[in-house]
């Protein structure tokens, strides 16, 4: 450590300072860092959120730089800036290379860009994927590029420190750019930008976020949808994957269910046969035995009876293995014109009782949640 220190054996000086500024607990697991002025005034009880938010850039630590600091960031919130504006800083106009070369970030104009957020250079799976799909984008020849911006310091205790020779020696086995190692404010500003990493705990989190040319649009979910749909869903926002995921729901239709000569049983006992149903609106239930879709299930049964099958001319129910549940709704062109893994019937009568609209705003809401919910990308997953 390069500062002074009271003396271990100075227990009395030690124990008067835990004292006066009411330190307890084990600050071994639980330090703590206190910041008094010139003339003695304490600013800060605790500073360490400080550091880790604002690094540097935050000396004197008083609450007008700390205001200042947080009105730039204000700004440029409110007037989105373009990748090569984000990304310069007073000092420097260029990002490097895999050989530590300088790379001008007017390189990066008309291009999508990706910002790799990494706290831990060695876990290597994730990094590995996304080689992948960096290097098919590259062979497809797209304007696409991908800025490791490697945040050291936060999880040392956890994989150990990280130093600018091991950065690069790291760096050298990826094919994108980054942001320099030592350029640590600036690293700092991005991360209060795009609230990195939005919980500290004790395990790394991962990001990867995507921004168009010109900055014309931000997907902070951009690892995410990389993950769940690969390369075709480029350029990884949340419209490209619900646009991907619209076009297999509307290729898909009745008579791929199910062979033309199956035959359904009824709570009477009659059959019927699935080619009867050719022609017909229909919809179908898939549960798994984790599911519970017997409340929609109920009132669906009740619109029918009490409309005499008007707006629906059949209900199918199957229980299915895996993952697999939801409502499936055909028209009588055996196209789909709803798919639902949590369905919502609206107060409306009309077929097929979608409260979102229609199937375009019921996919884009399910793929929002998927990508940000349904697949939680924590450190396990990511190693």
């Amino acid at each position: 450590m390069p500062w002074p220190a009271i003396p271990l054996s100075d227990r009395k000086t030690r124990k008067r300072l835990e004292t006066f500024f009411a330190i307890s607990g084990d600050v071994r697991t639980s330090p703590r860092s206190i910041i008094i002025d010139p003339t003695g005034v304490v600013l800060h009880c605790d500073a360490t959120p400080l550091f880790l938010r604002y690094g540097a850039a935050a000396f004197p630590f008083t609450s007008d730089r700390i205001q200042f600091l947080d009105s730039e960031d204000d700004v440029i919130k409110k007037q989105p800036p373009s990748v090569k504006e984000l990304l310069a800083s007073s000092e420097r106009d260029f990002l490097i290379n895999n050989k530590g070369e300088q790379v001008p970030l007017h390189d990066l104009d008309k291009k999508v860009v990706g910002l790799y957020f990494s706290p831990c250079l060695k876990l290597q799976n994730f990094t590995r994927k996304l080689k992948m799909i960096y290097e098919e984008l590259s062979g497809n020849m797209e304007n696409f590029e991908i800025v490791l911006i490697y945040v050291h310091g936060w999880f040392e205790d956890y994989y150990g420190r990280t130093g600018e020779a091991s950065f690069l020696h790291a760096f050298r086995t990826m094919p994108w750019l980054a942001v320099p190692f030592d350029d640590t404010n600036f690293i700092k500003g991005l991360q209060r930008l795009f609230q990195y990493p939005q919980e500290l705990g004790s395990k790394p989190d991962y990001r990867l976020m995507i921004i168009g040319p010109h900055g014309n649009f931000m997907e902070p979910w951009g690892g995410n949808i990389s993950l769940l749909y690969g390369v075709p869903a480029y350029p990884f926002n949340t419209c490209s994957a619900a646009n991907l995921e619209l076009e297999r729901i509307k290729d898909l239709k009745l008579e791929m269910l199910w062979d033309l000569d199956a035959i359904f049983k009824q709570k009477n006992g009659s059959q019927v046969r699935f080619s009867q149903l050719v022609g017909k609106k229909i919809i179908v239930f898939f549960e798994n035995y984790e599911s519970d879709l017997d409340s929609t299930l109920r009132e669906l049964k009740a619109r029918y009876l009490m409309m005499n099958g008007k707006f629906i001319d059949l209900i199918l129910r199957g229980k299915f293995r895996g993952k697999c549940h939801g409502l499936l709704a055909f028209d009588r062109d055996g196209s789909v014109v709803r798919r639902s893994t949590d369905p919502v019937l609206s107060d409306s009568m009309d077929f097929p009782f979608n409260p979102d609209g229609n199937l375009e705003n019921e996919v884009l809401l399910e793929v929002e949640d998927r990508i940000r919910f349904s697949i939680e990308v924590d450190s396990e997953r990511w190693l």
